[in-house]
């Protein structure tokens, strides 16, 4: 059975909030709305049940948008965020918590449903220090929809570990002198809690039995197919994805 994703909505105007709920239920049942009147009562509500996206009005009373997302983003690391605003002066914070997505006042139905299925898709890690190689996966992969991010090295990789959630890293074993299996040992844990699923990538065979004895979901021999990539990771991450139903009312 699909888990639904919930979408934590909050505005203290109703009448925003009310455009909000309407515009997400047309993301048909994979999705559970829930929504709070201020920053207070989004706590209140997060402490109950896990949280997917929030979205938020930035300007408000009691718990401003940035405060509530800075105390749920520390109970949460891999919370997705959209903010709401009028106004072009968070862009400091904006940088600092990775905030890449805003809706603007007045709310458009279309585009809270967009900006919603879009901080949702699955978040995917490549780590290839082939350019070439890099950019093959990468264009492949986005062009089905995810949420790529590409690094080449392993202080790169070992950032982006530390700092965000994926959904799946793919991860070629080398990095120019560097070992990308030695970063994953050290991450191993971290990525089970985040239940992140990894697949790594290797012209070496000897890496194939180590890698199963650690849980490597998938392990690929260079050279790969790329069609054979995409079809994989869509395998890997459907099990337990919902399917939004777009344009419903």
């Amino acid at each position: 059975m699909t888990i639904p994703k919930r979408i934590l909505a909050v505005d203290d105007e109703e009448r925003v909030l009310f455009v909000l709920r309407e515009s997400l239920k047309g993301l048909g049942d994979a999705y559970e709305i829930i929504t709070a009147h201020s920053g207070r009562e989004a706590l209140t509500k997060a402490e109950e049940q896990a949280i997917d996206l929030l979205i938020t009005d930035l300007r408000m009373p009691d718990v401003d948008g940035v405060a509530l997302t800075q105390a749920l983003r520390t109970s949460q690391p891999e919370l997705r965020v959209i903010w709401i605003t009028a106004y072009n002066s968070y862009a400091a914070e904006a940088q600092r918590l990775d905030i890449r997505q805003y809706l603007r006042k007045p709310l458009d139905v279309e585009e809270v449903r967009e900006a919603a299925l879009t901080a949702l898709r699955p978040r995917i890690l490549v780590v290839e220090d082939q350019p070439d190689e890099q950019r093959l996966y990468t264009r492949a992969l986005q062009k089905v929809g995810y949420n790529v991010i590409a690094v080449s090295t392993e202080p790169e990789a070992r950032e982006m570990l530390h700092s965000k959630h994926f959904d799946l890293v793919c991860c070629d074993i080398h990095l120019g002198k560097a070992q990308a299996f030695d970063l994953l040992l050290e991450y191993w844990d971290r990525l089970r809690e985040q239940h992140t699923t990894v697949v790594i990538i290797s012209g070496d065979p000897r890496y194939r039995d180590p890698s199963e004895e650690l849980g490597v979901e998938f392990y690929i021999e260079k050279p790969i197919s790329i069609s054979s990539l995409v079809i994989l990771t869509e395998r890997l991450l459907s099990r337990n994805r919902p399917i939004a139903r777009i344009g419903a009312g």
